[in-house]
């Protein structure tokens, strides 16, 4: 995005400075992010305001330990992206980039090589945050095909543990064979003690993060949840988290019931992704459901296949659904009871999913059942799209305002909610 630049007055050049210059801010080398503390720290003028940071993403943490093998092929997972050393986000770095901002930092989005695990003092560091209330944390996951790395070279290596040399060496052996590259695989449990997880991280940084109201560990491996779930947790004040993405991908889906009952007194929204979307997952989603059915206001999903085991419940409070997928037409989708039991008001679809079904006028109204329903919301919108004629007709009909949202913009649940 380019756009024209003008002279401003001092105080105007302040006020961008501090309000705008970094208000988001992304790292994932390094080298890049030394230089930007050192800079902060010694060559900005004590006299000018401090600027601040509200969304703080660190990608690129490295902690221990090769990525475990795929099953089928017996090669590292691809989902780890490889830097050269000093490439890497270390401990320290992260502190120093935290300490910068940590009275204007709202967002904190944190992406681990490997396996999630922070120092104690790392965790108080962010527990300190003063206003922290989304927090996002994943490993790496590139969706495109990466070019040749580098070997790996561990931060935090034992040299007394042969075993683990043992797999970094076939690590590195094996980046040639094309291991790494391509599409991300499915999480899976790796084996803790080879992996040397940190089971107590993630109950650490949620419990440290007292005003923490938003949690997104969709990327995450689910082997960072504690299981049972509800027990490490017992005897401790949970954070009031009222929105909640998580994948159903590897094991995550049986720790979700836990995170349903740990959640529940103040859960309203409930994100749930699943990247291979024929699988069934009716039996364990059923008690999450029920946990959550009284509360819920806004329930995003992958496939409508989801909410099969629910199609007969009554969510009182619902007012947002988003899908991605659903078979037949939308009128086959909104005709299920649970759409006629629930006061949706904001209804979310995919452009490019509605544009691949057959064309045509509608047998009928297809928002007929939902009386409540104030907008549609296209997502993955791009610039000159125009929906459906079929659509446009219906929504007209019932006085429902079209709402188009970007690629960017449709995946950010929050804003959505806003609607």
């Amino acid at each position: 995005m380019t756009g024209k630049l003008r002279l401003v007055c001092r105080q105007w050049a302040d006020w961008l400075y501090v309000h705008h210059l970094y208000r988001t801010l992304s790292f994932e080398d390094g080298n890049r992010a030394m230089r930007f503390i050192i800079h902060q720290i010694t060559r900005r003028s004590k006299s000018f305001p401090r600027a601040r940071c509200r969304s703080l993403q660190v990608i690129n943490i490295l902690t221990w330990g090769p990525p475990p093998l795929d099953p089928a092929t017996q090669h590292p997972m691809a989902r780890a992206m490889m830097r050269k050393r000093g490439e890497v986000i270390t401990f320290e770095i992260l502190e120093a980039l935290i300490e910068l901002f940590s009275d204007s930092i709202c967002e904190l989005d944190l992406r681990f090589w490997n396996v999630l695990s922070l120092p104690t003092r790392t965790i108080g560091t962010i527990g300190r945050i003063e206003n922290l209330h989304t927090l996002r944390l994943g490993h790496e996951l590139p969706e495109k095909g990466l070019a040749p790395q580098h070997g790996l070279h561990p931060i935090l290596d034992d040299s007394d543990d042969e075993d683990f040399d043992e797999q970094i060496r076939r690590h590195n052996d094996n980046m040639d064979l094309g291991g790494l590259f391509g599409n991300p695989s499915t999480p899976i449990d790796m084996n803790p003690v080879k992996s040397k997880i940190d089971h107590d991280c993630l109950k650490s940084l949620i419990l440290a993060t007292r005003k923490l109201t938003s949690l997104d560990i969709i990327d995450l491996d689910p082997v960072c949840l504690p299981k049972p779930m509800k027990s490490s947790f017992i005897d401790h004040q949970f954070p009031a988290i009222t929105q909640l993405e998580v994948s159903l991908e590897g094991q995550s889906l049986s720790r979700l019931k836990d995170l349903s009952i740990l959640l529940k007194p103040t859960l309203k929204v409930l994100s749930l992704k699943d990247r291979l979307e024929d699988r069934d997952h009716s039996e364990n989603l059923l008690p999450v459901f029920e946990n959550l059915r009284e509360t819920l206001e806004g329930l995003f999903i992958t496939n409508e296949s989801m909410i099969k085991p629910i199609i007969n419940l009554e969510f009182p409070k619902l007012r947002v659904f988003k899908t991605i997928f659903w078979d037949g037409s939308i009128i086959d989708l909104l005709e299920k009871p649970i759409f006629a039991h629930s006061p949706i008001e904001v209804l979310v679809l995919q452009s490019e999913i509605i544009d691949h079904k057959p064309k045509g006028k509608f047998r009928s109204n297809p928002f007929t059942n939902l009386p409540m329903l104030k907008r549609l919301v296209f997502c993955d919108v791009r610039p000159g799209y125009s929906p459906p004629p079929a659509y446009v007709k219906a929504c007209k009909a019932r006085r429902v305002e079209c709402v188009y949202l970007s690629p960017t913009d449709g995946e950010n649940v929050s804003l959505i909610m806003k609607l």
